[in-house]
C-alpha cells in the first residue's frame, strides 16, 4: 500500500508533533508500505535533521520550504503538498494538517487525524474536511477527544463508528540502552518534556525544596526557559537542569530515572498557547511506560484512559504538594518500584507501540473502504 502522511510539523523541531508523525512514517514502513511523509521544511537540509530522530527511516520525505510570506503561510504550505500527494500517488493519506485535508480528501482516501479541538476558523475548517468526498475516518487520541469531537460536529455526515480513538505511543526501548550518568544521589526523580506553563514545573521546584535527600532532575525545554527557571530557583543543588536533548537519547534519561513525575496542571499550553489538558495524549507517558520506569502523574481524567492507580502508576491531585511528597516517598521502596515499573512496561508492550497504532489505523481504514 502507498501511504501519505500529510503533517503540518517543522523539521528540524524540537516539538513533540514532529516526533510523533516521524515515528508513525517509520511505524508504517516497518510494516512493508510506501510512504510519503509531507512536512515542513524550517532549513535547506531537513533529510539531516533525521539523525535526532532513531529508527530507519525508510519512508521518502517531502518537504515543502518556508515561504517568507506573513500571510497565507499555512495555504501556501497546504497547496504545495497536495501538489507532492498527487504526483505520489498515494492508497490513503493519514492527515494532521487541517487545511491541507481540505484540499486532499477530495482527491484521495484520507484519514483524519485530530489532537484537539479548536475554534471557530479551525471548526469551520473540519466541517468542511466531514463533508469532503473521499473522508474515509477519523483517529481522535482519546476518548474525551472524540466525545468532544462528535458534539461539536453533530450535525455533520461523521458518525460515532467512523472514529476511532488512538492514543500515542513509543517505540520500545532497547534492552542494551546505556542509563545516563546522573552521579550521586540517593533517589533521582526525573521530568521530561518541555517547560511551558502548565507543565507542572513548579511543582517540580517546590518538591526540590521539600526533599533535600531526593535529586531532581528537569530534561528539556527552549535555552531561554531553561536560563529563566535556573534563575528563579537559585541554588538548589538538588535540582538539575539538564537543558534539550537529542529525542533519540531520551530512553537513557529515562532508564537513569528511579522515578518519573507528569506533575500537569489544570491547564496545560502547547507551543501555541492551546489548552489541551482535557483531550491529551502526551508522548513522554507512554515512553516513560516503555522504559518500565515508576510513574507519578497528576489525577486528571484523560489520564484514566491509560492508567490505574497502583497498578501502573500513581495519581496524585495535580494542586496537592503533600501527595507528590507522600508518592515519591513511598517509591523509596525499591520492591514498589520495581512492581510498577514491570506492570507499566507490559503495559506499553500490550497496546502503545507504534508498530500496534499504526496498523491498527491502517485496518480501521481497510474496514471503512
Amino acid at each position: 500500500m502507498k501511504v501519505s502522511y500529510l503533517s503540518g510539523s517543522k523539521l528540524p523541531s524540537r516539538t513533540a508533533d514532529t516526533v510523533h508523525v516521524i515515528r508513525m512514517c517509520n511505524a508504517i514502513s516497518n510494516l512493508g508500505h510506501e510512504v510519503q511523509l509531507c512536512i515542513q521544511a524550517t532549513d535547506d537540509q531537513p533529510e539531516e535533521a533525521l539523525s535526532n530522530y532513531s529508527g530507519n527511516h525508510l519512508f521518502q520525505l517531502a518537504s515543502v520550504r518556508n515561504t517568507r510570506l506573513e500571510t497565507g503561510r499555512q495555504f501556501y504550505y497546504a497547496h504545495a503538498a497536495s501538489k507532492l500527494i498527487e504526483k505520489f500517488q498515494p492508497d490513503v493519506v493519514i492527515c494532521r494538517h487541517l487545511l491541507g485535508g481540505c484540499f486532499i480528501a477530495r482527491k484521495f482516501p484520507t484519514i483524519y487525524e485530530i489532537h484537539a479541538m479548536y475554534g471557530t476558523v479551525g471548526s469551520m475548517l473540519q466541517r468542511n474536511m466531514l463533508g469532503a468526498k473521499y473522508l474515509r475516518g477519523v483517529i481522535s487520541i482519546s476518548s474525551s477527544l472524540k466525545n468532544d469531537f462528535v458534539e461539536k460536529h453533530r450535525n455533520s455526515k461523521i458518525d460515532r463508528d467512523r472514529i476511532q480513538v488512538e492514543p500515542d505511543a513509543a517505540d520500545p526501548v532497547a534492552a542494551d540502552t546505556v542509563p545516563v550518568d546522573l552521579g550521586p544521589g540517593n533517589l533521582h526523580v526525573g521530568y521530561c518534556g518541555q517547560l511551558y506553563r502548565g507543565r507542572g514545573i513548579e511543582t517540580i521546584v517546590e518538591l526540590s525544596k521539600s526533599l533535600p535527600n531526593v535529586t531532581f532532575h528537569v530534561v528539556g525545554g527552549e535555552p531561554a526557559d531553561v536560563v529563566s527557571f535556573k534563575r528563579s530557583v537559585g541554588n538548589l543543588s538538588n535540582l538539575k537542569f539538564h537543558g534539550h536533548v537529542p529525542h533519540h537519547r531520551v530512553p537513557s534519561y529515562l532508564k537513569a530515572f528511579d522515578v518519573v513525575l507528569a506533575p500537569y496542571e489544570r491547564h496545560v499550553e502547547t507551543a501555541s498557547g492551546m489548552n489541551t489538558i482535557r483531550w491529551c495524549s502526551p508522548m513522554k507517558l507512554f515512553e516513560t511506560l516503555a522504559a518500565g520506569r515508576p510513574l507519578v502523574i497528576s489525577d486528571l481524567p484523560v489520564f484514566h484512559e491509560i492508567l490505574k492507580h497502583n497498578h501502573n502508576a500513581l495519581f496524585v491531585s495535580s494542586d496537592s504538594l503533600e501527595q507528590w511528597i507522600e508518592a515519591i516517598t513511598r517509591l523509596e521502596d525499591s520492591t514498589l518500584r520495581r512492581e510498577l515499573g514491570r506492570v507499566a512496561q507490559a503495559t506499553h508492550e500490550k497496546r502503545f507501540t507504534w508498530s500496534a497504532r499504526a496498523e491498527r489505523i491502517l485496518r480501521f481504514h481497510t474496514a471503512l473502504t
